[in-house]
């Protein structure tokens, strides 16, 4: 029996989603599932990490999703940015929102 195991891009989507879920509850862990996905996306060559970017959206403070650790890092103490990266990565899915 073969197993089943996710692509590199799967796990860094995992892991963005699950820091999306803990942003009410507890901003360290949804920075620690961030950096995660990030080390991901930057270090397998199967991912993406400078794929297309959705358009800032005024409804959002004009947040754009962010793709490096230094970006990350500049935002994790504000609860709004964080927020505002919550709702980027929702509405990734769908650009036309």
């Amino acid at each position: 029996m073969q197993e089943a195991r996710p692509t590199a891009q799967m796990r860094a989507d995992a892991y963005s989603l699950l820091g999306a879920f803990f942003v009410d509850d507890d901003m360290y862990e949804a920075t620690t599932y961030w950096l995660k996905s990030i080390s991901i996306r930057t270090a397998e060559p199967t991912t993406n990490p400078d794929g297309p970017l959705s358009a800032p959206n005024p409804v959002y403070n004009y947040a754009r999703e962010v793709r490096d650790v230094d970006s990350l890092m500049a935002i994790s103490d504000d609860k709004e940015a964080m927020f505002m990266q919550v709702m980027c990565l929702y509405l990734a899915p769908f650009p036309e929102i």
